[in-house]
């Protein structure tokens, strides 16, 4: 069969970026780094190198030759000598005769589960792109150049934008992917990576970096043998279990000599890594997201963007590839003030001291800090001490319960007298319902703020999905209106039972004093309510989930049943930068 013609428009903008429509091929410059791929006659993108500097085109690399049970596409017709079980590609998909790990996978509306992505168009401009809602590299028009290029299922409609930024003097990639749902029914994207690199050679050492709470970042290096190594979390978080940066170089490769390849994802939730030699000691590098329990619907014109990717390559050693991205990190990911400013240091008196302190333990540790040139101590509980003359005052206030009609301990629920807020010289007010009404807001300033330079702010809960206190023990979360036992041990429980009551069937409830530590007796009352209820899960706070984290202390058959909400505290109007803004002038410039 006669290949389709592709028409092609040819852009050049700057030297960083170049595509020879002659070829077809797409070369990335950087000081010291080549990056080539090629759109071939079929329209699929293949991959040619990354690697040291070169002059020449690296289509030479590809070589075609009968392969044994490597199936063709159908637009190869009877040609043996073409399969994409074989060649080198850029962003490789599930069901198109490759049967090496896939970058994207992604189920249809009719069930079927292939992404055969083809060439359509390509974008070349100055500057580096963006990604909303995610972090990702940034640069100055001048410093960086993007290419967009638009792939397409011509069946499916499913489109994905690959995007590369290439800083040139940093001598950095970036790749990430936009997945568009571009035809008429819902799909699913079950496997999403923003980032493939295929190695023609052979023989390449794999480092990982792997933890654990106090022993972070440990290095492990292990040589990609033929199969399929995967390393990643699955726990909500990048996690220092396993860290979100690989290393993939050449044997033999030192701190100072050596060849050697660098990928970081961008990202701090769930990712997968995974590194595979296939039967012709080809080698296969993809990062992106996790595909465990992944799968993101898409209706018609809706997309999902993969988070960044960041590659860097090097001759000359793991030394110089770290620095080559600890300048990326440092110039191009971190914001604000302190990108390239000596950061403030927070002594915990926690770890410090841990229950065994006083008076005048903390006062000997803050004056030991002054002499180490910290000027600021926080303090949990403060406004009532009367002996502590602090700079700043602030005040948590619950939108549950009423200030004015509150009183203090014993009788009531305050720390101290209603009288003296106008000590506080801000007030943060918690658990605000979801859609807080501006007469509502109103009226808690009124009640509150007697002093003109006294500032206000409003915050509400974000509740996620269930998620296992003890992972890898506990069965799948409870769904909606599954029958559950409550276990508070926190201030106020009434916001966590009231959610609980929203979302299932709380056949039982255990409500604690706050700081409650939990014991035996404890444990086996939770015994006692599962066999009571036994098709009952228990759902405790976050806060209480860190203190039954113990696995010793919690019997198996709790274990296997205990989950917890995780929740997040947003700022209403965005106001949380305002407040950190104002904190800091009164921090070092005084009320």
């Amino acid at each position: 069969m006669k290949p389709q013609a592709i028409q092609i428009k040819a852009v050049e903008i700057a030297m960083a970026i170049v595509f020879r429509e002659e070829n077809r091929i797409f070369a990335l410059e950087t000081a010291h780094t080549t990056y080539q791929m090629k759109v071939d006659d079929y329209g699929f993108l293949l991959h040619l190198y990354y690697g040291g500097k070169v002059s020449g085109d690296m289509d030479y690399l590809l070589t075609y030759s009968d392969r044994g049970f490597s199936g063709n596409p159908y637009d190869a017709g009877l040609d043996r000598t073409y399969s994409m079980d074989v060649l080198p590609q850029e962003y490789p998909g599930l069901g198109i005769g490759d049967f090496r790990s896939s970058a994207v996978a992604v189920r249809n509306g009719d069930g079927s589960e292939c992404c055969d992505l083809r060439y359509v168009s390509h974008e070349i401009r100055q500057g580096k792109y963006g990604l909303k809602g995610l972090p990702a590299v940034h640069a100055q028009e001048q410093e960086a150049q993007t290419l967009e290029i638009l792939l397409e299922d011509p069946v499916s409609k499913v489109q994905v934008r690959l995007l590369y930024g290439v800083l040139e003097r940093e001598d950095i990639i970036t790749r990430s992917a936009v997945i568009r749902n571009g035809g008429s029914c819902e799909i699913t994207v079950e496997k999403a990576a923003s980032a493939c690199l295929d190695f023609v050679t052979v023989e390449y050492d794999l480092l990982g970096f792997y933890g654990r709470h106090a022993m972070e970042r440990n290095l492990q290096r292990t040589r990609v043998n033929h199969g399929i190594f995967r390393m990643g979390s699955r726990r909500g978080t990048s996690s220092h279990q396993y860290n979100p940066a690989v290393i993939l170089a050449q044997p033999g490769t030192t701190e100072d000599a050596g060849g050697c390849w660098g990928m970081i994802f961008v990202y701090s939730g769930n990712f997968l890594c995974e590194a595979e030699r296939d039967q012709f000691d080809q080698t296969r590098v993809l990062m992106g997201l996790s595909d465990e329990l992944f799968h993101y619907p898409l209706n018609p014109g809706e997309s999902l963007i993969v988070p960044e990717t960041i590659l860097g390559h090097t001759e000359e050693g793991l030394g110089t590839l770290s620095r080559m991205f600890h300048r990326c990190i440092r110039n191009h990911i971190c914001r604000g003030k302190y990108a390239h400013e000596t950061r403030p240091v927070l002594l915990n008196s926690w770890e410090a001291s841990y229950f065994d302190f006083s008076g005048e333990t903390i006062c000997a540790l803050a004056g030991d800090a002054a002499a180490l040139g910290m000027d600021m101590v926080v303090m949990d509980d403060g406004f009532q001490h009367r002996y502590v003359e602090p700079k700043v005052n602030i005040v948590m206030v619950d939108a549950t319960r009423s200030v004015q009609n509150d009183r203090m301990l014993p009788r009531g629920t305050l720390r101290d007298l209603p009288e003296m807020l106008h000590r506080a010289h801000y007030f943060v007010v918690t658990k605000c319902p979801e859609k807080m009404a501006p007469i509502d807001r109103r009226i808690l300033r009124k009640v509150l703020v007697s002093v003109a330079y006294q500032r206000i702010y409003f915050t509400r809960y974000e509740s996620f999905m269930p998620r296992a206190v003890f992972e890898g023990e506990a069965a799948p979360a409870p769904a909606h209106r599954q029958p559950v036992i409550a276990l508070s041990g926190i201030g106020n429980p009434r916001p966590f039972l009231a959610e609980l009551r929203e979302r299932y069937d709380v056949v039982a409830e255990m409500t604690l004093d706050d700081h409650h530590v939990y014991r035996v007796r404890d444990m086996r009352q939770l015994e006692a309510l599962l066999t009571r209820h036994p098709g009952a899960a228990i759902v405790t706070t976050e806060k209480d989930a860190v203190k039954l984290g113990g696995r010793d202390r919690v019997p198996r058959a709790v274990r296997e049943r205990l989950y917890y909400i995780p929740i997040n505290i947003s700022f209403i109007e965005d106001s949380a930068t305002d407040l950190l803004q104002k904190l800091e002038q009164d921090v070092t410039t005084g009320n």
